[in-house]
This record gives structure tokens, sequence and C-alpha cells, in this order.
């Protein structure tokens, strides 16, 4: 899928979230704007929420080279010591796991101020385990790296082309493989993947980077699904997907937002999907269903026992969901062409964000019974992604299990040829 690219899609305008108001930054070769709900800067905020907190100096008085200092290390020693140092008039900020893991790497600025990084711990109202984090800024918030434990965000001074200094690419360890690279030579992203890591290097000439970022923890090497994309205006981007969770990395040379899959979130939704596999294989038995509303006339509830005698396509999608909305020309004309072959579709709209489906329903015409999942019954039948497809036979056994695909007519047709139909109780499509 990846590959060194001139320009493998043009992003005019990258969304970035802030906190949670999202700004739009607009890259051109006369520098940067914002629009939207948010018109100042991160940088600012940022220094406004640290004058109100408590701040931790590193006590040094001067950066000078070779200077080197731990800025912070959590109690636990759990999510990582962030260390600070000063290597050829540049400062670095990196963050260790115990054992030497790195989770990212940034040369921040030149070190040219006589004060050190500040830290500042920023309270968590989340729920997290970790009740703060750590925010570190330089030269009174002008550059910043701020990573709460879902999303890596920071502010580095740019690198010109007579930039030497740049960061030891991870190829050169033999354990890592170079995936592809996507840029014009000046400013590129690059992606490295080991047997359990990807990590993702952006700013310099090829494989040269400023910054590094340990992106995500990869349970199994054939699950790499991932793309590399540059713009001549400098803006770059990479995203990998694994199963349902996807990470990302956007930059622009300066600023740079990431967001990594853990070890223990990959590892989660490996044994959620094994869980899934198990309980939705091909020949077992349908789960009941399980729904807040139905919205078919005259029927408040529907069971997985009144479609038995007809092939049954389980849609599961929802109206926020641009793919889902995609496919429904096509599950139309589906329904339409095995309607009186015993063939059936029942829309299950997700649990999420189901507000708008009355709205939807009014605008747009679809035939065939609709219904809204329960988040009980989300679980029941492990959907973790929509749209995902899932059709049973006239014994209510599931046959295929696909996300994102609609099964071929060919298997719809098989599935059809191996029983006539029986009569079942009728009841109107549309909603």
């Amino acid at each position: 899928m990846g590959k060194k690219s001139g320009g493998l899609t043009i992003l005019p305008r990258v969304p970035i979230l802030v906190g949670i108001a999202i700004v739009t930054f607009t890259l051109s070769s006369k520098g940067r704007t914002s629009s939207g709900d948010t018109t100042r800067s991160e940088a600012a905020l940022l220094s406004e929420s640290i004058s109100t907190t408590e701040k931790t100096s590193t006590g040094a008085d001067v950066l000078a080279e070779g200077w080197k200092e731990v800025l912070y290390k959590p109690p636990d020693d759990r999510s990582g010591t962030v260390i600070a140092s000063v290597r050829d008039g540049w400062l670095h900020i990196e963050r260790h796991l115990p054992g030497g893991k790195m989770l990212w790497h940034i040369i921040l600025a030149q070190a040219t101020g006589p004060l050190p990084p500040e830290v500042t711990f920023k309270a968590r109202d989340d729920g997290s385990k970790y009740p703060s984090y750590a925010v570190i800024t330089y030269l009174n918030g002008l550059y910043f790296i701020k990573d709460d434990g879902r999303h890596l965000r920071c502010r580095r001074q740019a690198k010109s082309a007579e930039f030497k200094s740049w960061l030891k690419p991870p190829s050169q360890t033999p354990e890592y493989k170079q995936l592809g690279i996507a840029g014009y030579g000046h400013s590129d992203l690059v992606g490295w993947s080991s047997e359990s890591q990807l990590i993702v290097g952006t700013g310099g000439p090829n494989d040269m980077s400023d910054c590094l970022v340990y992106l995500a923890y990869l349970v199994t090497k054939e699950e790499i699904s991932w793309q590399a994309r540059a713009t001549k205006t400098g803006m770059r981007s990479f995203s990998y997907k694994y199963k349902t969770r996807e990470a990302f990395l956007y930059d622009d040379g300066e600023l740079l937002l990431a967001k990594p899959v853990s070890k223990e979130q990959a590892e989660s939704l490996s044994a959620s999907r094994s869980k899934r596999a198990q309980k939705l294989a091909v020949g077992s038995p349908a789960p009941e269903f399980n729904f807040q509303r139905v919205l078919t006339p005259n029927k408040n509830t529907l069971s997985i026992k009144e479609f038995e005698g007809k092939v049954l396509l389980l849609d599961f999608w929802g109206v926020w969901c641009s793919p889902c909305i995609k496919s429904l020309p096509k599950l139309h004309k589906i329904y339409e062409t095995y309607r009186n072959k015993g063939f059936i579709i029942l829309g299950i709209h997700s649990s999420y964000n189901c507000d708008e489906l009355d709205a939807f329903l009014q605008k747009h015409t679809i035939t065939y019974p609709v219904a809204v999942a329960s988040e009980e019954m989300q679980k029941d039948y492990g959907i973790t992604a929509w749209p995902t497809y899932i059709l049973v036979d006239r014994q209510g056994k599931i046959i295929t299990v696909n996300t994102g695909a609609l099964p071929k007519d060919k298997q719809i047709e098989e599935v059809l040829q191996r029983h006539n139909s029986k009569t079942v109780t009728n009841f109107p499509d549309s909603p």
C-alpha cells in the first residue's frame, strides 16, 4: 500500500485536535493560519495553563553542550522516563520505557536559551489510572511537547536544509526494515517495522529524521496495513490500521500530532477479535437480537427466529459512518434483486450517535427493516467496526462475517439455493 511518492494525495487542510476544539491548519508558502472553533495557538494555550499551575525546573543554569538530565520519572516507572540533553547545540527530548525502549525522540529546538526546559504536571479529569501527565515547554512555551498517553503533540523548531544532526534511523539496526518513504527529498516521512514495532520518522531528507515516534505495537507482522502521504506544501502523514484501532501521525515540520497504538491496546484488540471469531464462527448460530428500538411499523421487537426460512443479511451501520452510507445504494440493489427469492436485509444501526437516524430515514428511502442495536447486542455480535455484514442462512447459522465488504452475489445465490424458502411471518419492510 505504501511506497515512495512525490505526492500520493493532496491534503490542503488537515484537522488537528487540540483539547476538545478542532483547529484546521492551512499550509501555504506564506505560513500557517487557523480557522474553526479555536483561533489561538496551542502554544499560547499551553503557556496560559502553565502560568496557573506549579512548575518544576530542572535546576540547571545553562544548556551547555553535553548537558543531560532526567526531566520526569513516574513513581511506578511504567509510563516512561523523559530525558533532555544537548547535542550539537540542539535540545533533544526523549521518552523511554523501562528496559530502554524508545517511545519518542524529538529534536525540539536550538539550545539558545539560558534556562532549561520546564515540566508542568497537569491533572487528568478523564478517569485514567494515571492522575496527571507532564507538559514540557522551552523558551516560555514557544516550543512544547505534550504527551497525555493518548496523543503526542509537539511544536518544534523547523530545521533548515543545512541541518546535519539528524537522528539515527532504526534501519541501521538489523531487526528493522524500511517500509517506505513519502516526500519531496527535503522533508520526508518514513516508516520502519520490526517483528513487534512500527516506528515513524519525519522531518529530514530520505530516512533522516528530527522526530522518531514508536507508533504501534505489532501483534503479528502480517497485519500491517499502512499509508504514507506527502504534499508539496510540506505536510506529511502516516497512518496504520490494526483491526479497529488506527494509529496516525501528522507533521508539517513544526507542528506534530500522533496517536499511537500501545502494546496493551493491540493485545486487547487481538484478544477481543479472537473471542469474536469463536462466537461468530462459520456454522455457529447467530446470537439473539437485543434492540434498543425497532423502526418497523407495527413491530416493537424482532427475534432472530422470525427470520428462519429466509437468508438474512445483517448490516451493522451508522448514519455517521461514510462507508456505510456509500454502501446503501448497493444494499438496495442486492435487496431488490433477491427479496422475492427468500432473502431479506436487516439494517442494524449502531447504538452510538443514533439521534439523527429518524431524520436520516425521512430523507432517504430504505426499503428493508431497520432497528437500533443495544450495546449488549453489539458485544454479542463482536461489532467493533462499521460497516460489518453478517450473512445468515435459513437455519439461522452464520455463513460469512465481513468488515467493510459486502458479500458477493455468488455467495448469496449459493446460500439461497441450499434450501427451499419456508413461509415466515410477514411484516412491512420499510421503517
